[in-house]
C-alpha cells in the first residue's frame, strides 16, 4: 500500500520518511553555524580538516591558498592551490585529503580565474547577461493560453525543497575506510520559484529561481549510523519562517575523516567547532543510537547556493533564455545545463487538469518534473517516465492524492568521451497536489538500484561494488501568499 505524503500544514509525528532528510539538514546547518564563514560576495572555500597533523611542507602553501581564496584573490588562490596539487601528487595515500582539497578547489576556481584568456577560453556571462539555451531533442507539450494565466500568474511564488537518499554499501579507494563500508548519502536543493512576467497570448513566462544551501553530505562507517531526529518538518528547517529573505550562502567543502578522533583533538580551533556541532544537535533532539570510531563525514555545499537566476520559457519549445542575477558565476554550458534542469513548470506536468478521475493513469516525462527527484548532478541529463494514478482525495476538492505506480528514471552524461549512465526503477510513491493553489504539496518516491550516475564531484564519484542499495526522493513544497499592501491611516 502508498503511504500517503503529509500536508506541510499537518502534524508530522511518526512521519519516517522525511527523518533522515532533516538529520543531514541538521547536520548541515550545525556545522555551517560554528565554522568561521566567508561574508557575502566571497568565493567558495573548500576546507579538509585532516586525520592527520599537516607537515611543514605543505602548510605554508595551504595556508596561502585557504588567505587568496577568502580574500577573493581567486588566481593568487589559484596559483597557490595548483602548487599544492603538484607537490602532493606524488605523496601516498596519507596526502590524499590535501590532494581532494587542492583538486576540488582548482575546479571550482576555473570559472573565478580562467587564467590567460585565449580563442578556446571559456566565456564567463555577466551579471544579468542573457544566454540563449539550445531547444531540446524532444521539447515539452505545449500549453494554452488559458493554462498558462490560470497557473502562472505574476508574483505567484512557491519555495520548494528537494531531497535525494542513497543507503547501502560499496567501496571507494577515496574513503579512509579500505573494502566494502556502509554509507549514506543525501543531496538537498532548496528553491524558491516567482513568476515576474506573463504573456500567455505569446505562450512566453518569465521566473525568477533563487536557491538557499544547495548541498551533498555523506556518511561512511564499517557499521551503520542510526540518527533519531525531532518531529519537524524538514521544510520549515529548511525556511524557518515564510517571510525569510534568501541570502548569499558560502559553498565549502568539510570532510572529517574520523569524527570520533576528531572530537578528542588537541586543536583549539577544531574542538570548539565540533563540541558546538554536537551540542546543537543534541538541544535539536538528534541523537547518536550506534557510533563507530572509524566514521567518516562530509558535507559539500555547492557553487549554486545563494544564486538567483533568470528564466525565460516558452510553450511548447521549453527554456529560451537565462541569465545569472546574483551568486558566484558559471560559464554558458553550466548555465545551459542549469536551464535545462530548471523544469519551473512541474506542477502543471504532473497534474495538467483536475478533471482527472479517481482511478486515471497518465504517464509524465522525468526531464519534465525533475526537480522532484533532488538528482544534484549538474552534467546528468534526465530521462525516463513515471507513471501515476489518481487516488481519493486526502480533502475532498482541495488537496488531490496521486500514486506513483511505475517508471524508470535516467540519468547519463558523456564528459571528455567518458559515458556514464544511472536508471531508477520506481518502487511505489505518492504525491499530494493542492487544488486550490495549483501546485505539488508533497511528494515520496521510492526506487530500486543496481546503478548510480555519478560525475567527478559528486560525492559518490568513484564508488563500486554497489549492494543494498535503498534510494529514495522526497519533495515538500508551500505556497507563499503575496505581500499585504501597508495600512494607510484615514484622514
Amino acid at each position: 500500500m502508498n503511504e500517503p505524503v503529509r500536508d506541510p500544514e499537518m502534524p508530522v509525528s511518526g512521519n519516517r520518511w522525511l527523518k533522515p532528510a532533516l538529520v543531514a539538514v541538521v547536520v548541515l546547518i550545525a556545522i555551517a553555524a560554528w565554522v568561521g564563514r566567508p561574508g557575502p560576495g566571497q568565493p567558495p572555500v573548500i576546507v579538509t580538516v585532516p586525520s592527520v597533523p599537516v607537515p611543514a611542507e605543505y602548510s605554508e602553501l595551504l595556508t596561502a591558498a585557504r588567505n587568496a581564496q577568502l580574500k577573493s584573490d581567486w588566481c593568487a588562490a589559484r596559483e597557490a592551490f595548483q602548487k599544492l596539487s603538484d607537490k602532493v601528487g606524488l605523496e601516498p595515500v596519507e596526502r590524499s585529503e590535501l590532494r581532494d582539497e587542492a583538486a576540488r578547489n582548482l575546479r571550482m576556481l576555473t570559472t573565478l580565474c580562467p587564467g590567460e584568456v585565449t580563442p578556446q577560453s571559456v566565456p564567463v556571462p555577466n551579471v544579468g547577461e542573457e544566454v540563449e539555451v539550445p531547444k531540446k531533442k524532444t521539447p515539452p507539450a505545449a500549453l494554452s493560453e488559458e493554462m498558462l494565466l490560470e497557473r502562472y500568474p505574476v508574483g505567484k511564488t512557491v519555495r520548494s525543497v528537494g531531497h535525494f537518499v542513497v543507503n547501502g554499501k560499496g567501496s571507494n579507494a577515496a574513503w579512509g575506510l579500505k573494502g566494502v563500508a556502509s554509507f549514506s548519502y543525501l543531496s538537498q536543493i532548496p528553491t524558491e520559484t516567482r513568476v515576474v512576467e506573463n504573456d500567455a497570448r505569446a505562450g512566453r513566462v518569465v521566473f525568477e529561481q533563487s536557491f538557499g544551501e544547495v548541498f551533498q553530505v555523506r556518511t561512511v562507517s564499517n557499521q551503520t549510523l542510526e540518527l533519531v531526529p525531532p518531529d519537524s518538518l524538514v521544510l520549515r528547517t529548511v525556511w524557518p519562517s515564510a517571510d525569510r529573505q534568501l541570502k548569499r550562502l558560502s559553498p565549502r567543502y568539510l570532510l572529517f575523516r574520523r569524527v570520533a578522533d576528531a572530537l578528542n583533538t588537541t586543536d583549539p580551533a577544531l574542538k570548539r567547532t565540533l563540541t558546538s556541532a554536537t551540542e546543537w544537535l543534541r538541544r535539536a533532539g538528534v541523537h547518536v543510537t550506534a557510533q563507530t570510531p572509524d566514521t567518516e563525514l562530509a558535507v559539500q555545499v555547492e557553487k549554486l547556493s545563494g544564486s538567483r537566476l533568470r528564466i525565460v520559457y516558452l510553450s511548447g519549445v521549453g527554456v529560451t533564455h537565462i541569465s545569472r542575477l546574483e551568486g558566484e558565476p558559471f560559464d554558458r554550458d553550466e548555465l545551459i545545463r542549469l536551464a535545462h534542469a530548471s523544469t519551473v513548470l512541474v506542477d502543471t506536468f504532473v497534474f495538467p487538469t483536475a478533471n482527472r478521475r479517481e482511478g486515471e493513469q497518465w504517464e509524465v516525462r522525468a526531464e519534465d518534473v525533475g526537480s522532484l527527484f533532488a538528482l544534484y548532478d549538474p552534467v546528468a541529463e534526465i530521462g525516463g517516465t513515471i507513471k501515476l494514478r489518481r487516488e481519493t482525495d486526502e480533502t475532498a476538492g482541495q488537496v488531490a492524492r496521486l500514486s506513483v505506480v511505475s517508471g524508470a528514471v535516467t540519468a547519463q552524461s558523456n564528459v571528455g568521451g567518458k559515458e556514464q549512465r544511472g536508471q531508477l526503477s520506481v518502487k511505489d510513491g505518492s504525491m499530494l497536489f493542492d487544488l486550490k493553489e495549483l501546485y505539488i504539496r508533497g511528494a515520496a518516491i521510492q526506487f530500486s538500484a543496481s546503478t548510480l550516475h555519478q560525475s567527478r564531484d559528486h560525492l559518490l564519484f568513484g564508488t563500486e561494488q554497489l549492494r543494498d542499495l535503498r534510494v529514495e526522493s522526497r519533495y515538500e513544497a508551500e505556497f507563499v501568499e503575496p505581500a499585504k499592501p501597508p495600512a494607510t491611516n484615514s484622514p
